[in-house]
């Protein structure tokens, strides 16, 4: 999952607020994934990487966190909106030191920079 629109945040708050509302926004990301029985393998400045043990699971929370987020950035100015692009991918990892890598890892990543804001891309079968 990464955040758009992050260039036009940071112009408009400058380097100090602008990162703690884009670390506030991928923390809450976080939590959420985990409620909903995610892991976070690790935070990437405007992004955030989990893991689900379950595929289901995994398409729930990441749509259950899109809607969330789309009500809750309703209110917001357009020159301060993050929206998200998430990209998915299933497949086994292999964990070193806590962090993931393996062809679902890349996958996920090259899906996530194709979506569009406030879109998911799951891979196709």
């Amino acid at each position: 999952m990464d955040l758009t629109g992050s260039v036009s945040v940071f112009e408009t708050l400058g380097n100090d607020r602008a990162t703690k509302a884009v670390t506030k926004l991928t923390q809450w990301i976080g939590s959420m994934g985990v409620e909903n029985g995610g892991t976070v393998v690790k935070m990437l400045g405007d992004g955030v990487l989990m893991s689900f043990a379950n595929n289901r699971n995994a398409v729930d929370a990441m749509v259950l966190i899109q809607q969330e987020h789309a009500k809750r950035v309703m209110q917001w100015p357009d020159r301060l909106k993050l929206m998200m692009q998430i990209g998915m991918a299933r497949g086994q990892v292999v964990v070193v030191d806590g962090d993931c890598f393996g062809d679902a890892v890349n996958v996920a990543s090259r899906l996530s920079d194709l979506a569009g804001p406030e879109q998911i891309m799951p891979p196709t079968p």
